[in-house]
């Protein structure tokens, strides 16, 4: 499954009025990398093309797992992620993360999924929350199954331990 998320819909959502745009879309990239890493997504981020980042045809980086791009001039990022859909829904399951309604709308014409910027936050939440109780479980498996053995072995040497005390 392909994530396809409308950028700058998805900053919005958190930019602090104190925060540059540039610095905004650095802390989104970077914080967003880390949540896809750790579940195992596949993203592409789209952004509206910006002054630095203008060019003829869209500039993409690689920021393992994130695939960021940037429409190119004269392209909105609404624009580029439907032609994306239009070439790329044929080839795989695609979810749109966007709150934009008209870019919902549009999209609904090819086989997608679409989703919102808070419905996108929630799993996200849900996953972590299931993490979370997954290493709990774990942990107490771990406990469950060990700690009696450690305090057989802990038994086992303080007795070693005080029969060498006497024994000296």
């Amino acid at each position: 499954m392909l994530y396809l998320i409308d950028g700058y819909n998805l900053l919005f959502k958190f930019k602090s009025r104190k925060q540059t745009l540039k610095d905004a879309r650095e802390f989104l990239i970077h914080a967003l990398g880390k949540l896809v890493s750790d579940h195992r997504l596949k993203v592409k981020l789209i952004f509206d093309s910006s002054l630095d980042m203008a060019h003829l045809f869209p500039s993409k980086s690689q920021r393992p797992p994130l695939e960021i791009i940037f429409a190119p001039y004269g392209v909105s990022a609404d624009d580029y992620l439907i032609e994306l859909i239009s070439y790329q829904s044929r080839k795989q399951s695609i979810t749109l993360v966007t709150s934009d309604a008209g870019l919902a709308q549009q999209a609904k014409q090819w086989p997608v999924k679409v989703i919102s910027i808070d419905q996108l936050i929630d799993t996200f939440s849900q996953k972590e929350s299931l993490k979370s109780e997954r290493q709990s479980a774990v942990k107490e498996d771990y406990e469950n199954t060990f700690s009696p053995l450690f305090d057989f072995f802990l038994e086992l040497f303080e007795k070693k331990s005080s029969k060498t005390k006497d024994g000296e």
